[in-house]
C-alpha cells in the first residue's frame, strides 16, 4: 500500500472513483495500472481528485492512460478537483489540461 487511498463503485449508469493521499512514483503507477481495470465498456468514469495532496508527471501519466482506456470503451472521464488542487498546476506546466472534463460535483458522491 502506499501513500494513496482510493474507493470504487458502480453505479448503474457510471464508475465513481474517489482517491485521496499521492498520485507520484510507484503510487502512480499502481494506479495507472488499477485505474483502467475499474472502466466499463459504455458508463462513464468519474474520479474525485479533491482529496489529492501530490502529483507529479507519473501522475498525470496514469491520468491520460485512463483516459485513453476510456477513449477505446466508449466512456467518458470526468474529473472532480478543488480549486487548490496540485493537478492544475501540472496541467497548466504540461498544458494538458483540454485533454480532461472538469465538474464541480459529481452527480453520486463516493
Amino acid at each position: 500500500m502506499g501513500n494513496y487511498t482510493y474507493t470504487a463503485k458502480n453505479v448503474d449508469y457510471a464508475v465513481y472513483v474517489e482517491i485521496k493521499g499521492t498520485m507520484t512514483l510507484l503510487d502512480a503507477l499502481n494506479l495507472k495500472s488499477s485505474l483502467p481495470n475499474l472502466i466499463i465498456d459504455g458508463l462513464p468514469m468519474h474520479l474525485d481528485l479533491s482529496g489529492i495532496t501530490a502529483i507529479d508527471i507519473n501522475g498525470l501519466n496514469a491520468l491520460l492512460t485512463t483516459k485513453l482506456k476510456c477513449d477505446e470503451k466508449s466512456s467518458s472521464l470526468y474529473i472532480k478537483t478543488g480549486e487548490e488542487n496540485p493537478l492544475f498546476n501540472l496541467l497548466d506546466e504540461t498544458k494538458f489540461k483540454n485533454q480532461f472534463s472538469f465538474r464541480n460535483t459529481l452527480v453520486t458522491a463516493c
